[in-house]
């Protein structure tokens, strides 16, 4: 459901955010299934769709394979910043409204998660995402 973020006052570290691309995720709230997004990137049925809704996002902001890349898989994304200097460590930067932030529920080194940053507000970090499979 959707989260009132009406008395958080979000930081922006030492980088503008990317508002545009957060306004595009937040106008998909309450999507079910992912459908607009897994059959925008070719697939004909459900698959896990959470890089493929970043990449969605992009491409309805104008900044898909500029800012962000064309992914379905978490890693591919994640290979793409690593490989253009544009990956941080939890904890070296504070994330900003449009970063992409991936995840690793295990806490181990495999990524299975990605989603966009709404804001950052010591110490939580807003994201928007898609889901994953249930």
């Amino acid at each position: 459901g959707e989260t009132d973020l009406s008395g958080v006052k979000f930081v922006d570290g030492d980088r503008p955010g990317h508002q545009s691309i957060i306004n595009t995720a937040l106008r998909q709230e309450g999507q079910v299934g992912g459908r607009p997004y897994w059959t925008w990137y070719g697939f004909d049925n459900r698959v896990e769709w959470c890089a493929i809704f970043v990449s969605w996002c992009a491409n309805q902001d104008h900044v898909l394979n500029s800012s962000i890349p064309r992914f379905s898989v978490c890693s591919d994304g994640a290979r793409w910043f690593v490989e253009r200097g544009q990956w941080a460590k939890r904890g070296d930067t504070i994330p900003v409204a449009g970063d992409v932030i991936f995840f690793s529920w295990n806490a181990d080194t495999t990524i299975n998660h990605v989603g966009l940053v709404v804001g950052s507000h010591e110490p939580y970090v807003y994201f928007s995402v898609g889901a994953h499979q249930p």
